[in-house]
């Protein structure tokens, strides 16, 4: 049976968990993801993770990773950000899914611009897509959304050791 947190957990395990004494570039932000559909199971399992992203920029390009490992590449126009991974395969019992993250959001890092509520620094969502899928209990094309809200940490490797 597909499950909400197997989705988000096998993002997780495809960035593993960083690590080392390496100082990393970019800026921080803690990302709370919501679950708000998924129609993949019936009804929505319930979820909520806090992942602490890392923005790297490159003019309008941006990576986003989690630690040190890179997850999402994307672009920024102002203070908009849309990214995507690349299509990561589940092995099941059942048969491979193979599924995708693309990502949407408002985003500041401090002050008060680009018109978000105050406290709140990212405002968007993610939506999880399968793309392929032996399981005969997974539809291809079913989607498992989440609503992403966050705040603005600082500069990576600032207050490091």
């Amino acid at each position: 049976m597909w499950r909400t947190g197997a989705v988000v957990a096998a993002l997780g395990m495809a960035v593993g968990c960083g690590g080392g004494e390496e100082v990393l570039d970019g800026y921080l932000f803690d990302v709370t993801g919501l679950a708000v559909i998924d129609d993949c199971n019936d009804p929505t399992v319930p979820y909520q993770e806090t992942f602490e992203y890392r923005l790297s920029f490159d003019e309008a390009n941006v990576v986003l990773s989690i630690g040190a490992d890179d997850f999402a590449t994307g672009r920024i126009a102002g203070c908009a950000i849309t990214y995507d991974t690349a299509v990561w395969n589940a092995e099941r019992a059942s048969g491979d899914v193979k599924w995708q993250l693309s990502g949407e959001a408002v985003y500041r890092q401090g002050g008060d611009t680009c018109n978000l509520p105050a406290g709140m620094d990212w405002e968007g969502t993610e939506t999880f897509s399968v793309v392929a899928s032996e399981d005969p209990s997974i539809p291809v094309g079913c989607q498992y959304v989440l609503d992403t809200t966050g705040v603005y940490l600082g500069p990576a490797g600032a207050g490091s050791e």
